[in-house]
């Protein structure tokens, strides 16, 4: 693949349509780490029908949000392949020929010939559309495994280098079950409200060892690739070790993750390494008629200091489950920023502070859905407040979560009541004081690397919160026993003007949770007085 900000090749060549499937790397700092500050999508790769990788090389300044939205999904007549003599000469700044936007390289050169993708008028013919189920959390429409999933595990051994493995395939499989606090099973058992769980049993850890440099470095599929650095090779290096798990006789359909265990201390060990983990921004492969895996595969690569941190997995199978960053807009909720948001494990947040995942990001997964779904309009203003009652936010078993409200088509905010409970969900490990509170997420974020924001935490009683936009307003009316929470919804007439002052709301809802107290029953009337006829 061409490294720098462009190559200069020549315009010969055959143009020909390719059909695939776009796929993206996700680079976030802090998790998944990057030398930029703002994280998000770092590489875009269309994965073809004869199963070779392209990486798009993005020009200064692409609009890549309909990108953002299209992966996951097939893409076809938007790339055109070109057969191309490459020059020896890279020249900074060239941009490609006039008839992209985009140029991409293939991994791996054949016979001195490199091929190019073209990305032509971005991002107009890329398909989009989908269910309201992508309106409301701008992420591809596409299945979320349920019920056993399992996962391959490679172990990259770099010994002729002298780069030992970063740990044993027992240890892997050890922390993949329940041999330490934070395991894998558990993220699972603890945070897809029943959906899913890993099946450790059917999965397999094995060490893989890899070439040093680039010497006999090729996939099956004749990809070279270079174990001296990061850059433009991780993808190969994950091909070459399912050809690994292949010829060892694993049929490698059946698993729904394929994680790639690099060395420790890679980053120093191994150049241009800027990240600490990474996850396919949705589906890597769509192997869909093997037996009990009907939703195909993602692909993760895992920095070796790092092998046995749950909450780092389950970050990472969140980019292969479709889900983007969650961003914090809430300054008493700790830093703002595209991947700060403190309720959900697609901030990013590693260590021992493990989370699960936010209301709409379950919804977006399918693994939960909304107690309730209102419009902006039921609570309009002139109404007065709808109480709803709110169950804290239980993502070990089945049931409805939280509370939607649907301002627009593409406007929803997420309401739900969550709390510490260690040791798979610690929202608010990080705030002292606060173990428990109302989160309200913004969906879409507005931001093309993340889809979810928070912009409400509300932790003590009368703390409110109003959409500068459409004016809804939530407020916290009390919590009961951290069971449940309840809120007043309602729309102000201005910015400034409440629209709950501590009444009884008209529409008291219970979604989950212990329904409120219901009230005295009046006293009986006093008897009507007996009716006389009238003197004569």
């Amino acid at each position: 693949m061409a490294q720098g900000s462009g190559a200069a090749v020549s315009t010969n060549g055959v143009l020909r349509t390719l059909s695939g499937t776009l796929h993206a790397l996700s680079v976030p700092p802090g998790i998944d780490g990057g030398s930029s500050g703002s994280g998000g999508v770092a590489q875009f790769y269309l994965r073809a029908s004869d199963g070779a990788s392209y990486a798009l090389v993005m020009p200064p300044g692409a609009d890549v949000a309909h990108l953002t939205s299209s992966i996951g999904r097939p893409v076809r007549t938007t790339f055109r392949e070109k057969q191309q003599q490459q020059h020896q000469q890279h020249e900074e700044g060239q941009q490609g020929g006039g008839e992209g936007a985009v140029n991409a390289t293939a991994g791996g050169q054949t016979g001195g010939r490199q091929r190019t993708l073209v990305l032509e008028e971005l991002p107009l013919r890329l398909p989009r559309g989908g269910t309201s189920r992508r309106l409301l959390a701008q992420m591809p429409a596409a299945p979320t495994p349920t019920g056993a999933v399992s996962i391959i595990v490679f172990i990259m051994d770099l010994s002729e280098c002298g780069i030992p493995p970063a740990t044993t395939p027992q240890a892997v499989t050890a922390f993949l079950s329940s041999t330490q606090p934070q395991n894998l099973a558990g993220m699972y058992d603890a945070c897809t409200a029943g959906a899913a769980r890993l099946d450790a049993a059917a999965s397999v850890v094995m060490t893989v060892s890899f070439p040093c440099g680039a010497a006999n470095g090729a996939t099956s599929a004749g990809v070279q690739f270079d174990t001296r650095t990061c850059s433009n090779n991780v993808v190969a290096w994950q091909d070459y070790a399912a050809d690994a798990a292949g010829r060892a006789g694993y049929s490698l359909t059946r698993f729904h993750h394929r994680a790639l265990i690099l060395p420790k201390d890679h980053s120093n060990v191994i150049t241009a390494c800027n990240f600490a983990a990474l996850g396919s921004q949705g589906r890597w492969g769509y192997n869909t008629d093997a037996p009990g895996n009907g939703w195909g595969y993602g692909a993760v690569w895992i920095g070796g200091s790092l092998w046995n941190s749950a909450p780092i997995y389950w970050h990472e199978l969140g980019h292969n489950y479709g889900l983007l960053h969650a961003r914090n807009e809430v300054p008493s909720a700790g830093t703002v920023g595209n991947t700060n948001d403190p309720t959900c494990a697609m901030g990013s947040y590693g260590g021992t502070d493990a989370r699960c995942h936010n209301a709409p990001h379950l919804w977006a997964m399918a693994w939960a859905s909304p107690a309730v779904t209102l419009s902006v309009t039921d609570v309009r203003s002139g109404l007065l407040p709808r109480l709803l009652t709110i169950a804290a936010q239980s993502t070990s078993s089945p049931g409805p979560i939280g509370a939607q409200v649907q301002v627009s088509s593409s406007l929803t905010f997420a309401i739900s009541f969550r709390r510490d409970a260690p040791t798979y969900d610690a929202p608010f490990s990080d705030l002292p004081g606060v173990q428990q509170g109302v989160a309200v997420h913004r969906v879409p974020s507005g931001q093309t690397t993340t889809d979810t924001a928070l912009v409400a935490l509300l932790v003590q009683t009368g703390d409110a919160w109003v959409d500068s936009s459409s004016l809804l307003s939530v407020t916290l009316v009390g919590i009961a026993l951290s069971v449940d929470a309840t809120i007043a919804l309602c729309t102000r007439a201005s910015l400034n003007t409440p629209c709950y002052t501590g009444g009884v709301g008209s529409l008291p809802d219970t979604l989950g949770g212990s329904p409120p107290p219901s009230p005295h029953p009046p006293s009986p009337a006093p008897p009507l007085p007996a009716r006389h006829p009238p003197y004569e």
